[in-house]
């Protein structure tokens, strides 16, 4: 991220979800042990039930980040748009939505921590996906 002081810019690590740890665990041999952990609070669940992070979403983060792509984090609830499929550059393969108003930004959807990622994609690189 850029960060701005008031003397200087400079460009500074920064996590690419806040507030979340990744764990790759045996959820009932190591749950306690991982909620001892020091600013660890809980694990994502829905009514109740711990949901494990699909390794697909693990495999898009991984890839998205190894690009070195400019991405924004965005919890915001969009409306879904025109599904689209990355067809060339270090994308190609993944699917993702158009996110309206937005321009060449795709949306690629980390469901199982509501949670988006934007990314900036030239069009040219996009076709429609099927079904």
């Amino acid at each position: 991220k850029l960060r701005q002081w008031s003397d200087r810019k400079k460009m500074v690590e920064a996590p690419l979800f806040t507030c979340y740890v990744f764990v790759f665990v045996d959820i009932i041999k190591e749950k306690l042990k991982v909620l001892q952990t020091d600013n660890v609070v809980k694990f994502v669940s829905f009514s109740g039930t711990i949901d494990p992070i699909p390794q697909k979403e693990i495999d898009m983060i991984k890839l998205i980040i190894d690009t070195n792509t400019q991405v924004e984090i965005s919890g915001e609830n969009f409306q879904p748009g025109d599904k689209v499929k990355v067809a060339a550059g270090s994308l190609k393969g993944l699917e993702g939505e158009i996110v309206k108003g937005k321009h060449n930004k795709v949306l690629f959807r980390i469901t199982s921590v509501n949670q988006n990622l934007l990314v900036e994609i030239p069009v040219q690189f996009l076709e429609r996906a099927r079904g």
